[in-house]
């Protein structure tokens, strides 16, 4: 399955799921998480696309005090989920990350409850 690969691969680079689930994100989802880009041109195209398909809603964290998780999950471990793309799993929805921590933070406490971060 697609979600025990996703998790093999940010194991590869030294980063553990803590919690994951599947989920279908809707219009009132895109909304509340990209509310800042609502009059934007790619607004609409971007809710197209994050409501394409389901999600699988990884929470994800590194033991490593000098590891840049965020920069290592965009840069390294995506390009290879998106490979993972397959006959079975053809959406293109199939890796997406935060692109700050800033934001990683709202996502987390938006989609996990307290009890899965702690």
């Amino acid at each position: 399955e697609i979600t025990r690969q996703a998790i093999d691969i940010t194991y590869q680079h030294h980063i553990h799921c803590k919690d994951f689930y599947t989920r279908q994100l809707d219009e009132i989802d895109v909304k509340a998480l990209y509310w800042a880009h609502y009059n934007k041109d790619f607004y609409k195209r971007n809710e197209l696309y994050l409501t394409s398909s389901p999600s699988k809603l990884l929470l994800l964290y590194s033991e490593d005090p000098n590891k840049d998780e965020v920069s290592c999950f965009r840069n390294d471990v995506l390009p290879k989920l998106r490979a993972l793309r397959t006959s079975e799993f053809p959406h293109k929805n199939v890796a997406h990350a935060s692109d700050s921590y800033e934001n990683a933070f709202r996502e987390i406490w938006y989609f996990f409850s307290k009890k899965q971060v702690s």
